[in-house]
């Protein structure tokens, strides 16, 4: 699926952008239809099995580039942000 989307919607060489890259899949679909890729992810973890597996699936560390980023915020809910209480 993903590689049906990338196809339709962008060209050889152009950057496949995955704000949630999970385990990499929509990178690695994006380097085999040879786009550029970004993807980055709140967990860290997740990123480095992102970036195995790119490299695994023959990609290049200069074709795509990965990041974890911090939370912008220090509560992870709505519910903690709001002091625990229901509106």
């Amino acid at each position: 699926m993903a590689e049906i989307l990338i196809r339709q919607s962008s060209a050889p060489g152009e950057l496949v952008i995955d704000p949630f890259v999970g385990s990499g899949f929509t990178g690695v679909a994006a380097a085999r239809l040879g786009r550029r890729f970004l993807g980055n992810d709140v967990c860290a973890e997740a990123v480095a099995a992102a970036e195995r597996r790119l490299l695994a699936a023959g990609s290049r560390r200069d074709r795509a580039l990965l990041a974890a980023v911090g939370r912008s915020v220090a509560a992870t809910t709505p519910r903690d942000r709001m002091g625990g209480q229901r509106r």
